[in-house]
């Protein structure tokens, strides 16, 4: 899977997170965060749409759900690839 196939999942995957957590108390702050994600994404700055996506998840699920612990794992997964292997 490239960067950019990875990027557009997780995405996705914030999507469906903030669509499924519509009482969560920070929703808006999530549907911020997933706007600002699709943004940078179209503008080509991959890593802090990633970034902001994984935040989307946080303000809809909490950092203590699954998806959002799924979701970190992969973004540090995909993080290191689009980085070269380095932090």
């Amino acid at each position: 899977m490239n960067n950019a196939t990875s990027l557009a999942a997780l995405i996705d995957r914030a999507t469906k997170c903030a669509a499924a957590n519509t009482g969560a108390a920070m929703h808006s702050s999530a549907l911020v965060c997933l706007d600002d994600a699709r943004e940078l994404a179209a503008d080509g700055d991959s890593i802090s749409a990633a970034r902001r996506a994984l935040k989307a998840i946080a303000y809809s699920a909490g950092i203590f759900h699954a998806d959002y612990r799924s979701a970190l794992a992969s973004y540090d997964a995909w993080y290191l690839s689009a980085k070269g292997g380095s932090r």
